[in-house]
């Protein structure tokens, strides 16, 4: 299993449509920054038979210092969760 990073994905998606990385690049950057901006502002991003970005978002919660034995308040926080599409859990399936 190796790790597909940014730059390994602008060279792949380069040569398969013949494109100069430098656009690659622009379309892949921009792609991920409209998603992170649809993320912060709460939206839901969807894209179709890949999977489904949500963020979940959790309040305080009470809990106890244990070192110092004093009750304290976590504060409220947002995750991203991602629930896999059809297309990509049968393409998974296939893999196993």
């Amino acid at each position: 299993m190796m790790t597909l990073t940014r730059a390994a994905l602008r060279k792949r998606v380069s040569h398969g449509l013949g494109v100069k990385r430098s656009v690659v690049r622009a379309v892949i950057g921009r792609f991920l920054e409209e998603v992170m901006e649809g993320l912060v502002r709460g939206d839901r991003v969807e894209l179709r038979d890949f999977g489904v970005f949500d963020v979940r978002e959790f309040g305080p919660k009470r809990c106890r210092d244990m070192a110092r034995g004093r009750e304290m308040v976590m504060p409220a926080y947002r995750v991203v969760k991602f629930r896999a599409g059809r297309v990509l859990c049968r393409a998974l399936s296939r893999r196993a």
